[in-house]
C-alpha cells in the first residue's frame, strides 16, 4: 500500500484498467462513485469486482453514476404525465359506496 491518498490511487486505477470508467469521487463513509461510458452492465460489474478486488477494505461500496440528457429527462416527464393523466381519466372499477 502507498502513501498517496485513496482518491488519487482510485483515479489512476480506474483511468488505467478500466476502458470507459471514470472515477467520480469516494465519500467520507468510503463509498466509491464511478461512471462507465458505454459498458454493458456485464462489464460494469466486473470493473466494479477489479475495483473491490484491489482496494479490499479501503472502500466500503461502489456506486454507479449515470449522465442524463435533458431531452431524455424531459421525455421520461413527459411519458409519466401522460401516464397519470390516463389513469385519472379511468374510472374506478369498484365503487365501494355502491354496495
Amino acid at each position: 500500500m502507498t502513501n498517496d491518498p485513496i482518491h488519487k490511487r482510485l483515479a489512476e486505477f480506474v483511468e488505467k484498467k478500466i476502458t470507459g470508467g471514470t472515477f467520480i469521487g469516494i465519500s467520507n463513509d468510503k463509498e466509491v462513485f464511478l461512471s462507465f461510458e458505454g459498458l454493458e452492465p456485464e462489464d460494469e460489474m466486473m470493473a466494479k469486482t477489479l475495483v473491490k478486488g484491489e482496494f479490499g477494505d479501503e472502500i466500503t461500496t461502489i456506486a454507479t453514476i449515470v449522465s442524463v440528457s435533458m431531452e431524455e429527462v424531459t421525455r421520461m416527464v413527459d411519458g409519466l404525465n401522460k401516464v397519470l393523466k390516463e389513469t385519472e381519466e379511468k374510472s374506478t372499477l369498484l365503487d365501494i359506496g355502491s354496495f
